[in-house]
């Protein structure tokens, strides 16, 4: 599939883009497109860059249908649809830019500064009537990456920047500081030092998963159960939030108020760091089923004296000793809970024997 020669590059301005969209001529959406995930704050940057003449990546378009009778072409766009689609909604003045406060909209620019913006050069690729097979292969090569990534890794590099994400993030990553200039979420100071402090000093997560994302990931989990006030099988309710909850996250303060009134139950306990209830699908099924009810009702004393037996007859389970004295329930969640089986009837089941000790140490 090698190319005969390189694809040049020319200079196109951005009102010549424009009424090509605008009259249909350049299709931004082929079907080997991605879904448009730019959230406003990527929007704002972006036409900041060009009203300030800053260069922006080079964009690559491509012949698709010719009408000899009427002497007339289509386009695609093969890389640049978001960069495209938002120079056209600043221009129209609609989504995210109808009602915004951060740029000065388009229809209120001077006329000089309209002109400069329309004359506005962008580096443009035409593979022209290239086939298509060669056209997806392009696509895919300019928007590869260099090396394997995992789900979590390939969720971040679509969605990373958005609400949903960014929310979490905060959660769990001591390294990560949002900002106005990225998100409408940015965690109180304090808040994000106590969510933070409670994942660290449990060491809840290996170097290996935060390289690899996973805290990422199982703090999404937890927000996407304590949203949906349900369990479900595997991530399939974190990837749907991914797509709705990607410009906006309103829920941010209720689930954020939640999990600090959690947090401050299970740091009540006064449970060891080393302890069975901070292996992660432990203390999922634990965060989860403490938002269910009021916290205040727990005896925090034989709460705790009822989970450390339980750790205590898990370890005896796999030594093999005191067997009759371990019910079935319990064995099952003693396997389910040391393979990570995260199928729905596994947290399901692990939630009911956590409902249980925490029905018969409640005072309501």
């Amino acid at each position: 599939m090698k190319l005969k020669q390189s694809i040049p590059s020319t200079s196109v301005k951005i009102i010549e883009l424009y009424n090509k969209i605008d009259s249909e001529i350049l299709d931004t959406s082929p079907d080997f497109q991605r879904k448009l995930v730019w959230k406003k704050q990527h929007k704002f940057h972006f036409i900041e860059t060009i009203l300030m003449n800053f260069p922006f990546p080079e964009v690559y378009i491509a012949s698709s249908e010719m009408d000899i009778e009427a002497l007339t072409a289509k386009e695609v766009v093969v890389d640049g649809k978001q960069r495209l689609t938002t120079i056209v909604e600043y221009i129209k003045g609609i989504n995210d830019f109808e009602a915004q406060t951060r740029l000065t909209s388009f229809d209120d620019l001077g006329t000089d500064e309209k002109k400069e913006f329309l004359n506005y050069l962008v580096t443009v690729r035409d593979l022209k009537d290239m086939n298509s097979d060669l056209i997806k292969e392009i696509f895919k090569r300019i928007n590869n990456t260099e090396y394997s990534l995992n789900t979590v890794e390939k969720t971040n590099a679509q969605y990373g920047d958005g609400e949903f994400v960014v929310f979490c993030k905060q959660l769990v990553d001591e390294t990560y500081t949002a900002s106005i200039d990225n998100t409408d979420i940015v965690l109180d100071e304090q808040l994000k030092l106590k969510t933070n402090l409670f994942f660290s000093s449990k060491n809840i997560f290996t170097e290996n998963d935060k390289t690899r994302m996973y805290d990422i990931q199982y703090a999404m989990l937890i927000v996407s159960t304590l949203v949906e006030d349900e369990y479900f099988g595997r991530n399939t309710k974190v990837n749907s939030h991914l797509k709705e909850y990607n410009n906006s996250f309103n829920l941010s303060d209720d689930i954020l108020g939640r999990l600090i009134t959690i947090i401050d139950k299970i740091d009540e306990l006064g449970l060891n760091s080393s302890s069975y209830w901070f292996y992660k699908p432990n203390l999922f099924s634990l965060i989860i089923e403490f938002s269910k009810v009021d916290l205040n009702s727990i005896d925090t004393s034989s709460f705790k004296q009822a989970i450390e037996e339980l750790e205590v007859k898990s370890k005896n389970y796999f030594a093999g000793v005191e067997l009759e004295s371990i019910s079935e329930p319990e064995k099952k969640y003693f396997e389910w809970a040391k393979e990570g089986i995260n199928e729905k009837a596994a947290r399901l089941h692990r939630a009911q024997v956590l409902s249980n000790i925490i029905s018969n140490n409640s005072n309501a």
